[in-house]
């Protein structure tokens, strides 16, 4: 919980030293910064259910979403062509 608030602090920070010191620097991470502040101010819920161990099926579902998320990077960034 602690690296999540500094986290979200130092959004709020950079926000304002964009603002402030005229840095190219987006303000709206002091909107961002504020939002996560507030979302971790909660405290992590935890797991539904921590008794039930995984079935097969579970693993195999995890797997295929991993390889689903790995496959969606591209090996070159986007460019704008002049």
């Amino acid at each position: 919980m602690l690296v999540s608030k500094t986290t979200a602090l130092s959004l709020i920070g950079i926000g304002f030293l964009g603002s402030f010191l005229r840095y190219p620097i987006w303000p709206g991470w002091i909107l961002w910064g504020f939002i996560g502040y507030l979302i971790s101010s909660r405290g992590h819920p935890g797991a539904m259910d921590e008794v039930t161990e995984l079935t097969g099926e579970d693993k195999i579902l995890a797997v295929i979403g991993i390889i689903i998320f790995i496959l969606c990077f591209t090996p070159t960034p986007l460019y704008v062509v002049p």
